[in-house]
């Protein structure tokens, strides 16, 4: 398990501000932002479970990344994924990215 804090901060935020076309629609002076990574490994290591999120408590936004991966033999492994972006708005972070969600199916042989 692994947990992260990030924080961004504007400055001269007040400029931004005056002289932005739409201000309402400008991030705030600080951005929060928290990371949580998950990964678990079963079956004598042949099977990951991994999750990993971003999620800003100011904008509402998550982006999650939830992951499969089965090693069929040891160079060949299958992996099922997705990226899932969420958002309160349409202008935040994630929000604009939510018609980006996927999901998607990757076969991998390593050498």
């Amino acid at each position: 398990m692994g947990l992260q804090y990030y924080l961004e901060y504007t400055f001269k935020y007040d400029q931004l501000i005056a002289n932005s076309y739409w201000p309402s629609y400008e991030q705030n002076r600080f951005r929060h932002v928290l990371t949580l990574r998950l990964t678990q490994f079963l079956v004598m290591d042949n099977l990951e479970l991994s999750l990993f999120t971003f999620f800003s408590p100011d904008e509402l936004d998550t982006y999650i990344r939830p992951r499969i991966t089965y090693k069929i033999i040891d160079p060949l492994a299958i992996v099922f994924g997705a990226n899932l972006m969420f958002g309160r708005d349409d202008y935040t972070f994630f929000g604009q990215l939510k018609e980006n969600t996927n999901v998607y199916v990757r076969l991998r042989y390593s050498f």
